[in-house]
């Protein structure tokens, strides 16, 4: 059997474009000896042109205030090392784009206005973006795991629908500093769309959202902190603006576990909790608007209630802990408010005006006759929560601020500009299976001609 020459130089050509798919690393100091990290500070994008055709990158990238215009890399598969900005942003930053990146230490980007796309990204350690103007979108959309990500402003679409796993703590913050007024108000209301995020340490949403969508979440707060962390950022905050027309319902129908903080307050119409079951949780619901509460939780360390309130049903509570009930609407009883004004931490006949439960006869709700009366625990019985510090009614001020610090992580190590001479070789990869399976097909085509 005999092939054609055609056919031998198709196959020849098929084997060499195999052994030509190369991997090419760069260092941004080849001067740089054992372990040394070296940064490369960006002032304008024709500095990128000297990692034209790097796949790896080893060193850190500070964009300076000064650059204008689009960063772009789309050959980097994978950097070790940290890209951010200044940290008080570059304004003239416009698209930032990765389009192959894959992996990365950690990135910052402060003051953006345009769009970041980095579709590839599977994982990375920090995560922050901020932005400036309402024009900007986000594609994450292969990113799996993080161990922390922030991201503020009000950007018209983030793309995050392969997200899982969050290590530390989640945020989506319409605002550029998390507050709930300010000029920020003048942005669109964002939507938060997480649909297969399972766990994260610590979960927020602030500002002017419309929606949240979480309906895989199944645990919020794992990590287990030592004794010396006093009310460590752990747990679940609900912070947006109280604007009747914009009300946000919060839906987390899978959350089975809960610890640290259970916060809401502003523009919250409704929480529902429906997995819910022993906790250790602080939980606090002081919003501006009525707020519909539903929770299958069965115990907590102390559990306030402020503000408005529309209704609410915890059909199994056995140990809230230590109850404070200030809600300023007069709501008829239900057994949910009997047993949580039974415990409540005063007791005393100052409080006969607003407790609408003291004729109530318990139980009428027809689960709680079914599955046995639910008891709970007075917040005297404990000695542990009889020595808490609990602020008086009268003096309840929630922040509407985060209580999270903007935290920017600069990189360190020495300035060098990159040139073509900082490279530090090439690496050949040859994926074999693939250039089994392309030999094969040429060879049937050299048999045929």
């Amino acid at each position: 059997m005999k092939y054609s020459t055609f056919g031998l130089i198709v196959s020849i050509g098929a084997f060499g474009s195999c052994l030509g798919a190369e991997t090419k690393e760069c260092k941004t100091d080849a001067t740089a000896t054992g372990d040394a990290t070296t940064t490369l500070d960006v002032h304008n994008p024709e500095q990128l042109d000297a990692l034209e055709g790097c796949t790896i990158l080893n060193g850190h990238i500070v964009i300076q205030a000064d650059y204008e215009g689009d960063f772009s890399l789309n050959e980097v598969t994978s950097i070790q090392g940290n890209v951010s900005t200044i940290e008080n942003g570059v304004e003239g930053l416009g698209l930032f784009e990765m389009e192959k990146l894959r992996e990365i230490d950690h990135l910052h980007l402060l003051g953006l206005s345009g769009d970041v796309k980095l579709p590839k990204l599977e994982s990375i350690g920090d995560l922050e973006f901020v932005q400036l103007s309402d024009t900007g979108s986000v594609d994450l959309s292969s990113l799996a795991e993080a161990d922390d990500l922030s991201i503020r402003g009000s950007w018209l679409e983030t793309k995050l629908g392969s997200l899982k796993t969050v290590n530390m703590g989640t945020q989506f913050c319409a605002s550029q500093n998390c507050s709930i007024y300010g000029p920020e108000r003048k942005f669109p209301y964002i939507t938060v769309d997480l649909p297969s995020l399972k766990k994260t340490d610590y979960f927020e949403v602030a500002g002017a959202v419309k929606s949240v969508s979480v309906p895989k979440l199944e645990v919020v707060g794992y990590v287990e902190w030592s004794p010396s962390d006093y009310f460590p950022r752990q747990g679940l905050r609900v912070n947006t603006e109280d604007t009747k027309d914009n009300a946000l319902d919060f839906d987390a129908p899978k959350l089975h576990t809960l610890n640290g903080s259970l916060e809401a307050y502003g523009g919250v119409s409704s929480i529902s909790l429906g997995s819910l079951g022993k906790t250790d949780v602080r939980t606090t619901l002081n919003t501006d608007i009525p707020l519909s509460f539903y929770s299958t939780i069965q115990t907590a360390q102390h559990f306030h209630i402020w503000g408005e309130l529309r209704s609410i049903d915890l059909p199994e509570m056995k140990d809230l802990g230590y109850v404070s009930l200030s809600y300023t609407t007069e709501l008829p009883c239900n057994d949910t408010l009997y047993l949580l004004w039974q415990t409540q931490d005063d007791n005393s006949s100052d409080w006969d005006d607003y407790n609408t439960c003291l004729d109530y006869d318990y139980p009428q709700d027809k689960r709680a006759t079914s599955q046995g009366t639910a008891t709970m625990t007075t917040a005297t019985s404990s000695t542990t929560r009889s020595t808490e510090i609990i602020p008086s009614k009268n003096e309840a001020t929630i922040s509407r601020t985060s209580s999270q610090a903007t935290e920017t992580e600069t990189a360190s190590g020495s300035t060098q500009s990159l040139t073509p001479e900082n490279t530090a070789g090439l690496m050949f990869s040859i994926p074999l299976m693939d250039c089994f399976v392309l030999l094969m097909m040429t060879s049937v085509f050299m048999f045929l001609f």
